[in-house]
């Protein structure tokens, strides 16, 4: 019930704003990937900015129609893009700007997401949270408080001065959702699915990645055919 309110108000947005500075792993640079990251050039983007485009164009129910990219290399010695920053617009005058970051020094985070909508903001916080704060509320004319501590993550609503927590999950889900994945592939295969919708939609979240490394390279805002998904 949490998780279906979660998505009707998320489906409200009109404006995103995304910083993501990925997983544990993914918080160092490529040059410290033990794994087959370590040879990507084009990584951050690429490896990691696919679940987060996924995950915006899933809420916007549309693909965007535009893409602008900047990509900065602030390390001579690493030839990824470990900085990416990306500005999309979306069909009905939304946009959303997305941070990727793998040379923070910040506290690790794998996902820290915003979503502005008409009525009310969601947060979404994923990789850990753990939190304390007393703020003042201007709307409320009042301090409030505001206390989290899961090892998964937690989804807020923040409007009219206040922020309460939607969903939480107290451990971290990436098994369980893998889990489920596979379990719905298993079960369209023993059904004899044959609907590709799926694999057309990855197709044009690779086409949307490869559209802003061309941005990036090029210095202009390239234009997608369709805004939907």
């Amino acid at each position: 019930m949490q998780c279906r309110k979660m998505f009707r108000v998320g489906r409200e947005c009109v404006s995103w704003n995304v910083a993501g500075i990925g997983d544990r792993p993914r918080s160092l640079s490529p040059s410290f990937e033990k794994n087959w990251r370590a040879q990507l050039i084009k990584s951050t983007l690429f490896e990691f900015g696919t679940h987060a485009l996924d995950l915006i164009c899933f809420y916007f129910d549309a693909l965007p129609e535009s893409i602008s990219a900047e990509i900065t290399y602030p390390r001579a010695e690493i030839a990824a893009d470990v900085v990416v920053l990306c500005m999309l617009k979306f069909p009905g005058q939304r946009a959303a700007s997305l941070v990727l970051n793998r040379v923070s020094h910040a506290p690790e985070r794998y996902f820290e997401m915003r979503i502005d909508c008409r009525e009310a903001s969601l947060r979404v916080s994923l990789g850990g949270v753990a939190r304390f704060g007393w703020n003042w509320s201007k709307p409320l004319g009042r301090p409030i408080t505001r206390f989290s501590f899961v090892k998964g993550g937690e989804s807020r609503i923040e409007r009219g001065g206040k922020s309460d927590v939607l969903v939480a999950d107290k451990e971290m889900a990436f098994a369980r959702a893998t889990t489920a994945k596979f379990a719905d592939f298993l079960g369209r295969v023993r059904g004899g699915v044959r609907d590709n919708a799926e694999a057309r939609h990855a197709r044009a979240l690779i086409r949307l990645v490869e559209a802003g490394y061309e941005s990036a390279a090029s210095g202009r805002t390239i234009a997608l055919n369709d805004g939907h998904a």
